[in-house]
């Protein structure tokens, strides 16, 4: 194959990262001093994405709570029917009856510490969990260019640390990788539309009321669209590994 008689470099820009998903619900309970003044003391962290596993937290959103009678151990002051026998004072282990360890069928109200005297007050629960996302935005280099690069990204096992990116930085006048710039261009290669939808999707992820925090990173993968004289056109990216590739 002779060579192009002319050849366009252009880049996709790929987004990835972890998400923390907030979810949220109030509940009115009953609380005996102790425990709202425990509950007080709490705060609402920011979300981070780095944790490992769901994350759960609440806060008080009662402003002035009135302390009164417990209504849940309102038969027994102090005392609420045993959750683990019901009640009958023992339980049941292969067919053999045995003592439950509470006293005479009741325990001690988890509402009112034993107290019987309680604050009825709402509060607000939440739960973080962190979400992976990703997401790669081509610039305007034809469709069936923009195909052949779907295909070759999502065949790739590993994205080069060398292609790494800030979606912050000033593309007006550089190279973008590694903070340097020039033009609307990265090591050459035109970004096009690709630049400014992948900053609008970071900041729309930012912008979510579901969203307590985003942690991302930002790609920029060249490929070149080559094309001769007699109308022939190919296009050719280096993988992972760098060995140039005609994308198929």
């Amino acid at each position: 194959m002779r060579p192009p008689d002319r050849s366009e470099l252009f880049a996709c820009v790929g987004v990835a990262g972890l998400g923390v998903s907030r979810r949220s619900w109030t509940s009115e309970v009953e609380l005996s001093e102790k425990r709202l003044n425990e509950l007080r003391a709490e705060v609402v962290p920011k979300g981070d994405p780095g944790a490992a596993g769901p994350r759960g937290f609440r806060r008080l959103r009662t402003a002035a709570p009135r302390f009164g009678r417990c209504t849940d151990c309102w038969l027994k002051p102090g005392l609420e029917l045993c959750s683990v026998c019901g009640g009958r004072a023992q339980i049941f282990v292969s067919d053999a009856a045995r003592p439950c360890g509470c006293t005479s069928g009741y325990r001690t109200c988890d509402s009112c510490d034993g107290t019987a005297r309680a604050a009825r007050v709402v509060v607000e629960y939440f739960e973080d969990r962190a979400q992976p996302f990703a997401h790669v935005f081509f610039p305007d280099a034809g469709a069936a260019a923009i195909t052949a690069m779907q295909t070759f990204v999502r065949r790739r096992l590993s994205v080069p640390a060398a292609l790494r990116i800030r979606l912050d930085d000033d593309f007006a006048s550089g190279d973008g990788y590694r903070g340097g710039n020039r033009g609307a261009l990265v090591a050459g290669a035109r970004l096009g539309s690709a630049l400014e939808h992948a900053r609008h999707y970071v900041e729309r992820l930012r912008s979510l009321p579901s969203i307590a925090a985003i942690e991302f990173e930002a790609h920029a993968w060249p490929f070149s669209v080559l094309s001769w004289n007699a109308g022939a056109v190919a296009y050719a990216a280096c993988d992972e590994n760098g060995q140039a590739t005609l994308l198929v």
